[in-house]
């Protein structure tokens, strides 16, 4: 179903963090992010292992094999992006996609995405029990890919007129919105999944990965009304306590619902 998100990950760049603005201690939101994770730092979870794309596979801590997933393309689930400025904020500091720059032409530009194709993927383990009242090991990938022309496609960054100025004078100027942390697409978020409404729902939280700008920050996915038996769930997400989407989730019908 989903399977390029696999890859992705194998080929995706690390880098560190070194200019993420004060995107690195965003903190909003009530929610608890979660700790125990089912990988360490550096791998990604796939199907019971956890992998670090170079050939290294250790067993995962967990095993998630009860899912839900929701895009904007398939028909079977739904999604709605309702802030186009929390999503892009997400797509450049959790994501390291897009808008790296002051100026961004193409599909280096956030509106690429913003008008292209998005997969959000929640993992739970099969014991996970709405009804139980307890927490649980969860995670949450997104995967985001540019809308494209059938003819052309081009993309360009580069920093502020005046930093572009300076370079011609050999004078140094740093481009106050340039992005250097890492890229991930996908990106897998470890997170906590808890009862919400009285037992009635579930809210998952989790901080974006440790090597983003958002590392900081928490990413909910909340379900109002919906178990782990429900086959279609109603869902909120939100980063840094702020809607950014919402829709209709659909239960994964295949294993590892298709990653």
């Amino acid at each position: 179903m989903k399977k390029f998100l696999l890859f992705s990950t194998l080929f995706a760049s690390l880098f560190f963090v070194v200019n993420c603005s004060n995107k690195s201690n965003n903190t909003a939101g009530t929610a608890n992010a979660y700790t125990n994770s089912a990988c360490p730092a550096g791998y990604y979870y796939y199907n019971g292992q956890c992998l670090n794309g170079q050939g290294g596979t250790i067993g995962a801590g967990y095993n998630y094999s009860l899912g839900f997933y929701a895009d904007n393309y398939s028909g079977y689930s739904n999604l709605q992006i309702t802030n186009i400025t929390n999503m892009k904020q997400l797509l450049k500091y959790g994501m390291g996609v897009c808008d790296l720059a002051s100026n961004n032409y193409g599909l280096a530009n956030c509106d690429a995405y913003i008008q292209g194709w998005f997969d959000v993927i929640i993992q739970l383990p099969s014991d996970f029990n709405v009804a139980n009242g307890g927490t649980a090991s969860a995670l949450v990938t997104f995967a985001v890919r540019p809308q494209q022309n059938q003819y052309y496609n081009f993309q360009a960054s580069f920093g502020s007129w005046w930093q572009v100025a300076g370079s011609f004078f050999g004078i140094n100027i740093p481009d106050t919105n340039y992005y250097s942390g890492a890229y991930r697409n996908p990106l897998q978020i470890q997170a906590q999944a808890s009862p919400i409404n009285n037992s009635q729902g579930f809210s998952i939280n989790g901080y974006g990965d440790a090597w983003t700008g958002y590392n900081r920050t928490i990413v909910t996915v909340e379900v109002a009304s919906g178990n782990q038996s429900s086959n279609y769930a109603d869902f909120v997400l939100k980063v840094g306590g702020q809607e950014a989407a919402r829709g209709r989730m659909a239960k994964c019908q295949t294993p590892n619902c298709g990653l």
